[in-house]
Order: C-alpha cells, then structure tokens, then sequence
C-alpha cells in the first residue's frame, strides 16, 4: 500500500483531476482490489493520493500558484505545504482498514470510527503546528501525536487485535484528555496574570 501510495503520487504529478482517477484506475487499483480491499477503498486510496500530488514537492502545482501570490519561494511553500497537510497522508491507510470510515457497517461503528479519526486529526494537526491555545513546546508536540496516533487507529470489533485497537484508542484518548486540560489551564492562567498585569493589580 505504502509502494501503490508513492506511485499513485508520481503517476499524479502535474495532470488535472479527471486524468488522474482514469490513469490511477486503470494501472493502479486492481492491484488493490486483488489484495482483498473494498473497491471503493481502492479507488478512494489511490484518487486521494493522486490528488497529494498537488502539495507534495518536487512537483507540486498547488504550492507553485500559492506561493507566485504570496510573493514566497516556491519549495519552501511545498514542504510547509506538505507539513500542514501531513494528517492527508495518513487518512486513506485508516479508511482501506476501516471501511466504516466511509460508512460501510453499523451505524454505532461509523460514529465511533468517524469520531476517533476526527479527534485524532485534530489532534495531529497540534502536534505538527505546535499551537493549542498557546504554543506547545517540543516535548507536549511528541506526545500530541502519539495521541493522534492512538486515536486514529480503527477499532474493529471481530478479529484478534479488537482488545488491542481498543487499548491504543484508550490511551490516546487519555493522553489527549490530560494534554489539552493542561494547556487549557495553563493558558486560563496566563490569562488571568495578563489582565491583573494591565489593571495593576497584584499577582499573589
């Protein structure tokens, strides 16, 4: 999957949306469909990717036009490009072992798949930003994704790793519990010594 994603990528450099699916669809997803993945997976897993190609550098036509109008070099635009859309990497790998993140299954394992994957999204996004109400050091940044990590693995609920994709979704959603109370308060803090700065009154 990850050698059909890089191909999927190249194959998509520089070629408009439409041209891109037909030429994916007809050398790339069979190989999929033949690995036993969902044909709609399939062919979502290598259009998604397709698509990355226009954020990802050296090719990537997005990033060009964005930054000839912000006056920006053009490859540092790609990999800051790339950087803030590193959770779109991830996605598709997620819905190809979890198809009820494309609301295939029953209806208590979709919310429960598209509500890990969303926090776990927003909670990657973090990590790679390093803001959450305030910047987040390097050290919370690191925990923050393995969070997003915990959380973005689908729970299945047959098979012989269900108590172990329920252990990872626990502990990240503990960690991102603790994690975002402490920046929470922490930020409160910091809000309360501001305004006592600015009326001048004490900080004890």
């Amino acid at each position: 999957m990850v050698l059909t994603a890089v191909v999927s990528i190249i194959l998509g450099m520089g070629m408009p949306t439409t041209a891109v699916y037909v030429l994916l669809a007809v050398l790339v997803a069979p190989g999929l469909a033949k690995l036993g993945i969902l044909p709609i997976a399939a062919h979502l897993f290598i259009f998604y990717f397709g698509m990355l190609s226009m954020v990802t550098p050296p090719v990537c036509m997005a990033s060009y036009a964005a930054a000839s109008i912000g006056k920006t070099d053009p490859v540092r635009t790609g990999w800051q490009a790339m950087r803030l859309c590193s959770i779109a990497y991830v996605v598709p790998f997620l819905f190809v072992f979890s198809p009820s993140l494309l609301l295939i299954g029953h209806w208590y394992e979709v919310v429960l798949s598209v509500t890990t994957a969303i926090i776990g999204a927003i909670l990657l996004g973090v990590g790679v930003v390093g803001y959450l109400f305030r910047r987040v050091g390097l050290f919370k940044r690191v925990l923050f994704i393995f969070a997003a990590i915990g959380l973005s693995i689908p729970v299945v609920h047959t098979g012989p790793f269900v108590a172990l994709t329920w252990l990872t979704n626990g502990a990240g959603l503990f960690l991102a519990v603790i994690l975002v109370g402490v920046e929470w308060l922490a930020r409160s803090a910091e809000t309360v010594i501001a305004a006592r700065k600015s009326a001048g009154a004490p900080l004890g």
